[in-house]
């Protein structure tokens, strides 16, 4: 009698200690990011250009530019690029931090790099989403950077790794 209860209280704590392991929530690979973005990813990184048309004889371009940490854009028939810092901060993050006028932040989200002021009062112009794609222009196959809506569903701007390309694929 003693050895059944044994052997039936050995098989018992057996069968529950593999039931329980079985049980456990297997962990992914990506942990829920807890900052914004430390750096912007390589992928994005370089000097995207689409083309803003021409003006009394000269080739306008908008762009933005990735480094590691910095966000630049070019906008607005200018010909410089202006930038923004890229600083982290602790999520939830709403951009609604006061100072710190010239300062950016990114996160990253379903393919999406977001980018936004640090601040809200502040209007960043080409902030918005970007990812990196391959499309398929006029025959060729092309290496873009897109920003588009939040939900993927349309394409603002598309940005060509040369101000040649950006000419030649304009939509004008």
């Amino acid at each position: 009698m003693k050895l059944t209860t044994l052997v039936t209280a050995t098989l018992l704590t057996l069968t529950l200690g593999v039931a329980g392991v079985a049980l456990t929530p297997a962990t992914t690979g990506q942990a829920k990011a807890k900052t914004t973005l430390k750096t912007f990813p390589k992928q994005l990184r370089g000097t995207w250009y689409a083309d803003a048309g021409k003006i009394d004889g000269y080739h306008y371009y908008n762009g933005v530019r990735f480094t590691a940490k910095q966000f630049y854009f070019q906008a607005n028939v200018t010909k410089n690029f202006v930038g923004f810092p890229l600083h982290a901060h602790k999520l939830p993050f709403n951009g609604t931090k006061k100072g710190h006028l010239e300062w950016a932040y990114a996160t990253k989200h379903h393919g999406l790099v977001k980018v936004a002021p640090w601040n809200r009062n502040v209007t960043l112009p080409l902030a918005g989403y970007y990812r990196k794609t391959t499309t398929k222009i006029k025959g060729h196959k092309v290496t873009v950077v897109q920003e588009v809506s939040a939900n993927k569903k349309y394409v603002n701007y598309q940005y060509y790794a040369t101000k040649k390309l950006a000419r030649q694929f304009a939509k004008h």
